[in-house]
């Protein structure tokens, strides 16, 4: 993080009349994992086709969640972005259909996959971006924390 760690050692050094090293370590505690949830194109092809042939299309429609991560180096830009997709689970989500094709459901496949990390002994909490949304959903899990209030 400094430009000058050598010039400092060794104003350091003539200050305190000790030997002062400057060390560079160029790893920092400052990476982001980053993530979002994605689901399989051949899907949600089949999602689009449905409705081009004119098949009233269903309520709900199942959709195998995948995540896309990415480790994020801030520090050292050269590093690049590390990223993987990951199947996170083999049982499918529900996606819901409006007027614009599929919408998120983004509360239900939290409230999924949250419950699914809790029975593996994981830790989870679920950020919405309103708090009503956490009503309706821990009937349905409840075995889910979704926050004060909730």
């Amino acid at each position: 993080m400094l430009t000058n760690g050598d010039d400092l050692a060794e104003w350091l050094g003539e200050l305190t009349g000790r030997q002062a090293v400057f060390f560079h370590d160029p790893w920092k505690p400052s990476r982001q994992a980053r993530g979002v949830v994605v689901y399989p194109q051949d899907e949600l092809n089949q999602f689009r086709r449905d409705i081009q042939n004119g098949m009233v299309p269903r309520p709900t429609y199942p959709a195998t969640p995948h995540a896309l991560f990415g480790l994020q180096q801030n520090w050292i830009p050269a590093a690049g972005t590390d990223t993987a997709v990951v199947k996170l689970m083999d049982e499918t989500v529900p996606l819901t259909t409006g007027a614009y094709g599929l919408q998120p459901t983004a509360n239900t496949v939290a409230g999924t996959l949250a419950e699914r990390a809790s029975q593996a002994g994981l830790k989870t909490i679920i950020f919405v971006q309103q708090a009503d949304h956490r009503r309706p959903r821990r009937e349905r899990f409840p075995n889910v924390s979704w926050g004060r209030g909730g």
